[in-house]
């Protein structure tokens, strides 16, 4: 599931693979280059499964509609090459429905060639009190 695919620098693979931020790296087809453990988790993918060349519907087809708008986003980001961070809201993983924030960003190789977007998922936490009132 993490491997290390031939399009993308080992030094960003080592980056990423302990980063607390799901991430991945998605080619112009929108199937995967590279999922980190974090994204693994949130998307709740079994330990074992293979991602590198699969789409989303592929892996995991029970949640892949809910990622059509960022499909779309990530197909805006290669045609523009430029970045977007979107507000979603879902139950990944979780028995609640929790907001996160998604970006976005153009992928090149190290010729310079575009080959995809890698994504970073951050949730967000919002806390407040209750007055007495």
């Amino acid at each position: 599931m993490h491997s290390n695919p031939k399009k993308i620098c080992p030094q960003i693979i080592y980056y990423l693979n302990p980063h607390p931020h799901p991430q991945h790296i998605r080619d112009k087809a929108s199937r995967y280059l590279y999922m980190n453990h974090a994204m693994a988790k949130l998307l709740n993918v079994p330990t074992g499964v293979p991602v590198e060349g699969q789409g989303l519907s592929e892996i995991k087809p029970d949640i892949s509609e809910l990622f059509e708008g960022i499909k779309k986003q990530e197909e805006r980001v290669i045609q523009k090459e430029t970045a977007v961070s979107l507000l979603i809201t879902g139950h990944f993983g979780k028995n609640r429905l929790q907001p996160y924030i998604v970006d976005i960003h153009p992928f090149c190789n190290q010729e310079g060639e575009l080959i995809g977007s890698p994504s970073q998922t951050m949730s967000i936490l919002f806390s407040f009190r209750l007055y007495p009132g």
